[in-house]
This record gives structure tokens, sequence and C-alpha cells, in this order.
């Protein structure tokens, strides 16, 4: 029971405190002019505005009556609000205070033939802001059973800007330098196209600053900040994509090499080498092989996962490993061509045996008489030589005369 009169106290109370118009009022049931405001303002710069809110037609301007109006003044003292309402065919109701907050109440808002308009002089200082521009709530006001009225302004801050310009800058000069270091290894041409059109965005950005079209620079670096990420990404991308490659392309040679030095163990081992050790230095190299080619595999199903940082982490290791499987593979067959080359020849020993005959001298010859006689004896031979050939071919045509 204690319960149930607690919960109708409640439910009582509660609707004691509906508003007294039943009728709900929108933005569009209002006409707001604001004047004074400029097209910005900067951080601890003066804010002096004139805000009249009058009712679209005679209804609206009856509903408007006997409700309770809250006007807060969000900006940095000092400040202060001074508010007028003005009724049809009736008084003035003037109020003002250096508050945040002002409140009227129903009984000042009361008028049969209803509110005629409302009229504001709002002034303060511009808080400071954590961006470079943003939207500013300057002024509100809370009407009872109503949408809420506010007044906004753009601030800017120039330094805040100037410093978000030079991080993009060097944002931007980091990933040149990646895409630069990439272009060592692989082709980089249409990362280098999508920097061409960022760079020329923060000139873009840098001349609209100059003219202090801070909006425009505002959006702009927004949208700089978006293409300098899609290249980040691209380019983290690219080198991740180099990783799987030359890991991929790495194990293709390796299991080449291997190849070779297995045919080389294999010509020795038919010449009637011991070539055990080789033999067991290959199955090691073999087995850290297969190791390798599950981690590149790995390696690809990363990048295929878009797990690009995973994959430069783990291909930097990878490859390093795999050049030095190389280096142990090339040492091993230049050791067995080594030995290929070092093959054992024949060699033929001429003896010579020393007799202990007693030396016979030899008179001296005159090489010079020899070889005058010789020449004459020689001629000699010649001569005869050709004389009997001669006589053979004579005797021969002889005979055949007379067979005739």
């Amino acid at each position: 029971m204690r319960v149930l009169l607690i919960f109708l106290t409640v439910a009582i109370l509660t609707l004691t405190c509906l508003p007294v118009s039943g009728k709900y009022l929108t933005l569009n049931d209002f006409s707001i002019d604001v004047k004074n405001v400029k097209d910005y303002y900067t951080p601890n710069e003066e804010v002096s505005l004139k805000i009249t809110v009058t009712p679209k037609n005679d209804d609206i301007a009856k509903e408007m009556s006997n409700r309770k109006y809250t006007f807060y003044n969000y900006l940095n003292t000092p400040r202060k609000t001074t508010v007028q309402i003005s009724f049809k065919d009736g008084p003035r109701y003037s109020q003002s205070t250096t508050d945040k907050i002002l409140v009227i109440n129903r009984e000042y808002t009361n008028w049969d033939q209803g509110i005629d308009s409302i009229s504001l002089n709002v002034s303060g200082y511009v808080p400071s802001i954590s961006s470079g521009v943003e939207k500013f709530t300057v002024f509100e006001i809370e009407i009872e059973n109503a949408d809420t009225i506010k007044v906004n302004v753009t601030v800017v801050n120039p330094p805040k800007l100037e410093s978000e310009i030079s991080n993009l800058k060097n944002e931007l000069s980091q990933v040149e330098k990646e895409i630069n270091d990439l272009s060592k290894k692989t082709d980089v041409s249409d990362l280098k196209s999508k920097l061409s059109d960022v760079k020329r965005d923060l000139n873009d950005i840098e001349v609209l600053y100059n003219n202090k079209h801070y909006e425009d620079v505002s959006k702009k670096i927004d949208d700089v900040k978006n293409k300098i990420e899609t290249l980040k990404l691209d380019t983290k991308k690219s080198y991740a994509k180099y990783y799987v490659n030359s890991a991929e392309d790495l194990i293709n040679k390796i299991d080449v090499n291997l190849t070779k030095a297995e045919s080389l163990i294999d010509l020795l081992k038919s010449s009637g080498k011991n070539v055990l050790d080789y033999t067991l230095k290959l199955a090691d190299l073999k087995a850290e092989k297969s190791s390798l080619e599950d981690d590149v595999k790995d390696l690809r199903d990363l990048y295929d996962n878009g797990k690009y940082d995973d994959v430069i982490s783990e291909g930097t290791d990878i490859l390093k490993r795999e050049n030095s499987l190389l280096e142990k593979i090339s040492t091993l067959t230049e050791d067995l061509r080594k030995l290929i080359e070092v093959t054992p020849t024949t060699q033929t020993t001429i003896h010579t045996t020393t007799t202990n005959a007693t030396s016979v001298k030899l008179p001296k010859v005159n090489w010079r008489i020899v070889g005058f006689y010789g020449g004459i004896v020689a001629g000699a031979i010649v001569v005869v030589a050709l004389a009997v050939i001669g006589l053979k071919r004579y005797m021969r045509r002889r005979r055949w005369d007379e067979l005739k």
C-alpha cells in the first residue's frame, strides 16, 4: 500500500509539471533573425549579437504565450544577456543578467493576444577551441514544449590550422620517403601519381590559408587527411606485396640451388667418392628450406587477409633467413665443385738407366766440310735417279714403236 501511495504521488507531481499549452512548437513556427554576426571569430574575440524571434502567424503568437523560457549564454565572461518580450497590443517585459542562464517563467509570458516578438542582446567572448575550425553555439533559447533555438557562429584558430598544415606536410614527407625507398625494390608509379595529387591539394590549402578562407582550409584539411591515410595504406600494402613476392621468389631459387647441389653429390658418388658428410649437410639444408616454405605460405595468408603490418614484420625476418640459407647452399656447392676439380691423373715416369761403361772420346768433326761434301753426294744421287727414270721412259717408247 505504501509503495502504491508513493507511485501515485510521483504520478500527480509529474502531471502538474506538464506544459500548459498542448501544441508542440517547431523551428518552422518561428522567424529567427540574427544581426551583427561575422563570417568567423577567433578565440577570445568579443561577440555582440542582436537576436529576434517572431511567430509566423497569430495562432503561433498565442501558442508562444504562457510558456517557460530559458536562455543560455555560452560566451566567456564578461558576458551579458538582455531579453525583451513584446506582447501583441500590450506591454513589454525586460530582464537581463550576466549569468550563463536566464529563466523567465509562465507568469511573465502570459498574454491573451500572444507574443509579438522576443528580442535579445547577447554579448561575451569566444572561448578557445581544440581544432582549427569549429561551429560554436553561442546562444540557446529553450522554450517549454518546443524545439530549442540555437545560434551558432564559426570560430577559427589560425595557429591551429597552420599547425595542422605543417603536420600534414610532415606526414606526406614520411610517406614520400617510404615510396622512394620502395621504388628501389619494385614499381611504384601508381603510388607516385597519388602522391603528386596530394601535394597539389596541400599547395591549394596553403593558398586558401594565406587568403584567410579558413572554413575552406578546414574542409580541405579533412580531405587531404583522408587521402594521406589512403596513400599510407596503399604504400604499406605495396611493401607487404614486395615481401611476399620476394619470399616466394627466394624459396624457388633455394629449391633450384638445392637440386644443383644434389646433382653434384650424385656425380661424386658415382665416381666412388665418400660423400656422406655432404649428404648430411644437404639433408639439413632441405629441412631448413621446408620450414621456410611453410612460413612463406603463412606470409601469403597474412597478406590475403590484409594484415600488412604483420607481413612486413615477419617478411623482413623470413628474407634474412632465406638469404642465409642461400649462402649455406652456395658454400656447399662451391666445396663440391672444388672436390670434382681435384681429379687424380695418371702420370708416366721415365726412368733413366746409367751404365758404368767406359766413355769413348769421339774426334771433333768439322761440320762445314761435312756439309759441303754431303751436298755434292746428295746432288750426285739426284742426277743418277733422274737419269734412270729417263732411260726407262725411252725404253718403253721404243718397245711400243716396235709393236706397231
